[in-house]
């Protein structure tokens, strides 16, 4: 058997440039860079996150341990403010990352719904089909349901739940949530909805009465 060795060595070192390309993006816990942004995060220090992505944390970092990449951890935090900082450098979701995962942070749902950056009905699995609707209804977060029929939601998407069939109105009167069944009523209304800012629309579904 001929071996081609040139193929090889050049197979070798497009790996290498791939991987070295890899390691660029990926910062080790311990980096100070890492640990600033990290504790900023964590501690809700929303102005100083941003001071550091400011002064050069790479957009698209990906973190070791459990915090996926600096756009997705920021999300999942509900720093929409920094998350709005990276994405105006750059940054990216990975494929892995679900809107199911933040539907408790209405403003981070808008402002990855409204750079269409996900989509609104993608569902979390093949087994069960559930939208993010699903879960934002499931966890009463009335506001993120809002912002999710502003962006092109599906009300009639039908998914599985403890083996039932049920469309997102029937899974809201199942959970007795008032607030969530009269925007699924009136879904069609919601995604045409003018005059009221966006900002103060969500702000309103958060804090009831706020702009009534």
């Amino acid at each position: 058997m001929k071996i081609n060795y040139q193929i090889i060595i050049i197979s070798t070192l497009w790996i290498s440039v791939i991987s070295g390309m890899n390691a660029a993006r990926r910062l080790n816990k311990a980096d100070p860079t890492c640990i600033a942004y990290v504790e900023a995060i964590r501690n809700k220090r929303e102005n100083d996150a941003i001071k550091v992505i400011n002064a050069g944390f790479p957009p698209n970092a990906e973190i070791d341990g459990v915090y996926g990449n600096a756009l997705e951890f920021a999300c999942r935090e509900g720093m929409d403010q920094v998350a709005e900082a990276l994405l105006a450098r750059g940054a990216t979701l990975r494929h892995s990352f679900k809107l199911h995962d933040v539907v408790k942070h209405p403003f981070v749902v808008n402002l990855l719904l409204k750079e269409k950056l996900v989509d609104p009905n993608a569902v979390k699995n093949t087994y069960n089909c559930e939208p993010p609707l699903a879960d934002a209804i499931d966890g009463n977060h009335v506001a993120t349901v809002r912002v999710l029929l502003m962006h092109g939601a599906n009300p009639n998407q039908l998914f599985h739940r403890d083996t039932q069939l049920l469309s997102p109105l029937a899974f809201a009167k199942a959970k007795a949530h008032r607030s969530i069944i009269a925007l699924l009523k009136n879904a069609q209304d919601i995604k045409r909805e003018t005059g009221i800012s966006e900002f103060d629309r969500i702000r309103n579904d958060q804090y009831p009465g706020t702009f009534d």
